[in-house]
């Protein structure tokens, strides 16, 4: 394994014992996707610290309250700290579409990212040059999910079956296996995990365990917009292609 060479910070308003690891192999499994030869273990994807944390959780730093004004305050600065640090630091914000994908052009948290986090990143370094700020914020990238992060996980048919039946007696295999027919259903469904009784209880397993991304993308919807955000980062593709071995 080399020494990681490059860092994402990876920043999510999942607040789960696993989301940092739920979320890390789902962005992994993006990385691979847009360029499937790099050597993985020359990035790594870091949780966010606690302050950070604590402004991400419970949706803070999307708050219009006064008492958590300061914690997206410092959530920002950090951010932008981080971005100006090095064009090999990319920061990854995760939040749920929170709407089905039909009604996607009425998601109203794509505005509030704008206002609360890349309005005043951008004001923070504001005294570099343009060119500066703005390959600066092209590498603050969003991960929204529609309805919520379940809507790719539970795409994992074989092992939601599994888990399904070993924790809840196949109470949802038929509703597993239908979605195996038509996953594009998923994006469509609002609050996925109250449809299905695994919840969110093992989210970590369906995106570890042989999570089927390929398949995922090909359905065109909020999976497939996240790659092509990362993909849509030149400092991240160079990156990626800086480690990737050349095929000959």
């Amino acid at each position: 394994m080399s020494a990681a060479r490059a860092s994402l910070l990876l920043l999510t308003e999942d607040s789960g014992r696993d989301a940092h690891a739920t979320h890390e192999a789902l962005v992994r499994s993006m990385l691979r996707l847009i360029a499937p030869g790099h050597d993985a273990s020359a990035i790594a994807i870091e949780p966010a610290n606690d302050a950070q944390r604590d402004a991400m959780r419970g949706n803070i730093w999307d708050s219009t309250k006064a008492d958590d004004r300061p914690r997206r305050i410092a959530l920002v600065k950090s951010i932008a700290t981080r971005l100006c640090e090095s064009n090999l630091h990319v920061v990854l914000f995760h939040y749920d579409g929170d709407r089905r994908w039909s009604d996607r052009d009425t998601c109203a948290r794509h505005a509030t990212f704008e206002k609360h986090i890349v309005t005043p990143v951008a004001q923070l370094i504001v005294s570099r040059t343009e060119e500066q700020r703005t390959r600066a914020l092209s590498r603050l990238l969003t991960i929204v999910p529609f309805y919520s992060v379940e809507s790719w996980l539970y795409q994992n048919t074989p092992v939601a079956l599994r888990l399904c039946e070993k924790h809840h007696g196949g109470q949802h295999a038929a509703t597993f296996t239908q979605w195996a027919t038509d996953p594009g259903a998923l994006d469509e469904e609002h609050k996925p995990k109250d449809a299905a009784c695994l919840s969110d209880k093992f989210n970590r397993a369906l995106a570890t365990e042989r999570f089927p991304a390929k398949t995922v993308v090909a359905v065109g919807k909020s999976f497939h917009a996240a790659v092509e955000r990362l993909r849509g980062s030149a400092d991240l593709v160079a990156l990626l292609a800086a480690l990737t071995p050349d095929a000959g």
